[in-house]
């Protein structure tokens, strides 16, 4: 998988974060077609810190695509979550990873969820920096 597309309004050298979805495969969760897992890389060779008050994932978002080119995605993935009492910090180093569960269609509501075929891209939004990551093929079964 290449690295993610990197948005920034500061002129960059290289990419700093990349950001990677992918079809969950271990795990009680694993056998459904929407269990999905989220990854953040640091490419640059300078730690990268994220301070957060409900999860890393409250800065991510999902767009769904069905085949037809509809977005079938609303509303935004970083607002299922709750506040936390006290905000903390995710410090990644040079080369480091984050990984998190996440649900590929937690932003497609029921009565869209049809079978088919989709595209899914995650969008990870963090103080002027916009990461896009390359589209997840996902195959919804009747």
């Amino acid at each position: 998988m290449s690295p993610a597309t990197i948005e920034s309004k500061e002129p960059r050298t290289q990419p700093k974060l990349a950001c990677r979805l992918r079809k969950k495969m271990q795990g009680r969760t694993a056998s459904s077609p929407t269990a999905g897992e989220f990854e953040l890389e640091n490419l640059s060779t300078e730690p990268f810190e994220i301070e957060f008050d409900m999860s890393v994932l409250q800065y991510a978002n999902l767009v769904v695509t069905a085949s037809s080119g509809a977005t079938v995605s609303t509303g935004h993935y970083g607002d299922i979550f709750s506040p936390m009492a006290n905000a903390q910090k995710l410090r990644l180093n040079s080369g480091a990873t984050f990984v998190g569960p996440i649900s590929l269609f937690a932003t497609v509501p029921a009565e869209k969820r049809l079978p088919g075929r989709y595209s899914v891209q995650a969008i990870f939004e963090y103080h002027g920096t916009r990461i896009i990551s390359d589209p997840l093929i996902i195959d919804l079964p009747q």
